[in-house]
């Protein structure tokens, strides 16, 4: 459990958070075939995947599924956030996981929804991005 109860307010929303360290980081295909990135994360008494994005899509006249530019612009908005120059540099960072905002101190079970730099505020909702890439297809 955080010790500290932490929220953040971003573009007016306010949102739960937890300190975290990023320990690794996973850029793959899956074993169903879709490509996708997870930062995984651990803070004080437990730790949780942050990400899982698919970075690419179908593309039904290839029969195959080809990159797409939401998924470039997911991983250099993640470092950008972080404040790191190289996917690589990843690890090791302190991070600020979101959550939807919660009185609670305690995340099991949550989704996070984005992540933020411990020392600049600089917050990544990962629901915000998809809306710019993707209008009609993002659930309110």
């Amino acid at each position: 459990m955080n010790a500290l109860n932490v929220n953040v307010v971003h573009e007016g929303v306010t949102y739960s958070a937890d300190v975290m360290t990023i320990e690794s980081t996973r850029l793959g295909i899956e074993d169903h075939g879709i490509m996708s990135a997870m930062l995984h994360c651990k803070g004080d008494g437990g730790g949780t995947g942050v990400g899982g994005y698919g970075l690419d899509q179908y593309d039904k006249e290839k029969g195959r599924r080809v990159g797409h530019a939401f998924g470039l612009q997911w991983l250099m908005q993640v470092m950008a956030t972080v404040g790191v120059e190289r996917w690589e540099k990843l690890p090791g960072s302190r991070v600020l996981v979101l959550y939807p905002h919660s009185e609670s101190r305690i995340h099991l079970g949550q989704v996070a929804v984005g992540i933020a730099n411990v020392d600049t505020g600089k917050a990544l909702i990962f629901k915000e991005l998809a809306e710019e890439w993707f209008p009609a297809e993002v659930p309110a």
